[in-house]
């Protein structure tokens, strides 16, 4: 309440709770209302595995902004007409053991497995179903899994790993001129900094938006003036960076990349 009454807007590169997301004095560069769901993911691999749909599993960790996410995700797959046959939450710090957790998906026959979440939560996770021997038709994970970090940690347990985005992912950098040219400052000015993280792109995308809005403003930059030029932009790739989206009205973008991840990359 104190930010709204003095007039200080926001221009975040990622938001996550639901009390953020539908905040007042906010403009995203990558907006993610709450009403409404980047269904990409799921479409793609209803398309892909037919027959998983009927045995989909959901799983998060015990925090209220990725509880509500897993909620979102749940209400589409119903819409979908995917059947859910297991839903649990973990301890965000990590489980002692996450063959509980692998032995309970497989009990459940679990085909598909939509996890929201830590991505080293989520190697671990993979690692014991497979020392099992039980094997997922799929897993939806986060965007955050999206790093070769990821990879390192779960090794050849790293089977068929889907997660959905909207960032150009570095990998693609030889067939994006904007994602070379993030990697090229990163080379020169922090050539030690994780240019790979994908809210890395997110972070810049704000930054620009944010110097573009303070650019329209000439010589009179107030807060007020930045978040009404913020609000008039309604086309946004972050230079490219991203596919297009709607910062002003807050929409998501119609745009979706599917990145299967390997042990291989």
């Amino acid at each position: 309440a104190e930010r709204i009454d003095c007039m200080l807007p926001e221009i975040p590169p990622f938001q996550v709770s639901p009390q953020s997301r539908s905040s007042d004095l906010i403009v995203n560069p990558v907006p993610s209302p709450v009403d409404e769901l980047q269904a990409g993911g799921l479409n793609y691999l209803a398309q892909a595995f037919p027959d998983s749909t009927d045995k989909v599993g959901f799983l998060t960790g015990s925090v209220p902004s990725t509880i509500f996410i897993d909620a979102q995700l749940q209400d589409g797959a119903a819409d979908l007409g995917w059947t859910t046959v297991y839903q649990a939450q973990y301890n965000p710090n990590g489980e002692t053991s996450w063959t509980p957790f692998a032995q309970a998906l497989k009990s459940a026959g679990v085909r598909g497995l939509v996890y929201t979440g830590e991505p080293e939560n989520l190697a671990a996770l993979l690692q014991a179903i497979a020392d099992i021997d039980y094997e997922l038709d799929w897993t939806l994970g986060s965007a955050n899994a999206l790093d070769q970090g990821f990879i390192d940690v779960g090794g050849d347990a790293v089977a068929g790993l889907y997660v959905l985005t909207i960032v150009v992912p570095p990998f693609l950098a030889d067939e994006n001129p904007a994602t070379q040219h993030y990697l090229d400052l990163f080379e020169e000015y922090l050539p030690d900094g994780k240019s790979e993280a994908i809210l890395g792109y997110n972070s810049f995308s704000a930054w620009l938006l944010f110097a573009t809005a303070v650019g329209e403003c000439g010589s009179d930059v107030t807060r007020t003036c930045v978040f009404e030029a913020a609000k008039e932009i309604t086309e946004w790739t972050g230079g490219g960076l991203h596919g297009q989206t709607d910062p002003g009205a807050n929409k998501l973008s119609p745009c979706d990349l599917v990145v299967e991840a390997t042990p291989e990359g």
